[in-house]
């Protein structure tokens, strides 16, 4: 047995990942929120979407908002595009310059 004698290894399947990603954006350290909200953009999962903007919207730091913001700009949904959009005018100038990045960048790429 890999683990030890009597451990119990939990199978994790796409979705129980992805769940436990969209979790994490509420963590209490704001580097692993920043890193799930990187890694849900990266995987690009729709059923994310709404946990993204949440994030956006409503998470008070602006490392874990601008993370997300990037992570929104994967999707071709119009909830994620909209948010991005008004994330241009937020009241952090880290998540204001994310979001006039990744909008001139999806311009450019047009």
């Amino acid at each position: 047995m890999a683990g030890g004698r009597g451990e119990r290894r939990e199978k994790i399947t796409s979705a129980s990942f992805t769940y436990k990603l969209a979790k994490a954006l509420r963590h209490a350290t704001r580097e692993h929120a920043a890193i799930a909200a990187d890694i849900l953009g990266m995987r690009a999962d729709p059923r994310t979407i709404a946990a993204l903007i949440w994030a956006v919207k409503h998470c008070e730091d602006s490392l874990v908002r601008s993370s997300a913001v990037r992570a929104l700009a994967r999707f071709r949904d119009r909830r994620a595009q909209v948010t991005v959009m008004e994330a241009t005018a937020d009241r952090d100038a880290l998540v204001r310059k994310t979001a006039r990045d990744v909008v001139g960048s999806a311009l450019r790429n047009r």
